[in-house]
């Protein structure tokens, strides 16, 4: 005997009605079985409550032996979005590597703009160009030497560090 979990077992009864010449069988509440398919699933599937608590959304409901089993994915599936992703890297990847070189380009372009700046402020300021280098202990070989970058330095804003060399 399978027996129903329902705290209050309920029957749907049957009612013959005449429409139009002919008969139909319908149930009382007017939803052709509804109750009966219920009550089945839940013979089949057990109580969907326990002691009036409600659902147990973490508890998986039995499948039925004839439902087809859950569909994950294929291993071929994986291996081909896989391919799929490497390929749009392998084509963006030269566009990054574009991009990266351009800023390097403007860098490297706005670091000559500031030297020129730079050896032209000096020029103002002293009336000529910075010598290539002075040797500042002469009697000494391998004495300090500068060159004409160190000259610059103020013009850089590097003053302190123009102010700590020697």
């Amino acid at each position: 005997m399978v027996r129903s979990f329902d705290a209050s077992p309920r029957r749907a009864y049957a009612v013959s009605r005449t429409v139009g010449g002919g008969s139909r069988r319908r149930s009382h509440d007017g939803r052709h079985g509804l109750r009966q398919r219920a009550a089945r699933t839940r013979r089949l599937n057990g109580p969907a409550c326990v002691h009036g608590l409600g659902e147990f959304p973490d508890t998986p409901t039995p499948r039925h032996p004839d439902s087809p089993p859950p569909r994950g994915f294929t291993l071929l599936e994986l291996l081909v979005v896989i391919t799929i992703i490497g390929v749009l890297i392998a084509l963006l990847l030269p566009a990054v590597q574009a991009a990266r070189e351009a800023a390097r380009r403007i860098s490297c372009f706005n670091n000559l703009h500031q030297i020129a700046l730079a050896l032209h402020g000096y020029h103002e300021a002293q009336g000529s160009l910075p010598p290539g280098g002075i040797e500042l202990i002469i009697s000494k070989p391998g004495g300090r030497q500068y060159a004409w970058n160190a000259f610059i330095l103020p013009f850089l804003e590097q003053r302190a560090l123009y102010e700590s060399i020697d």
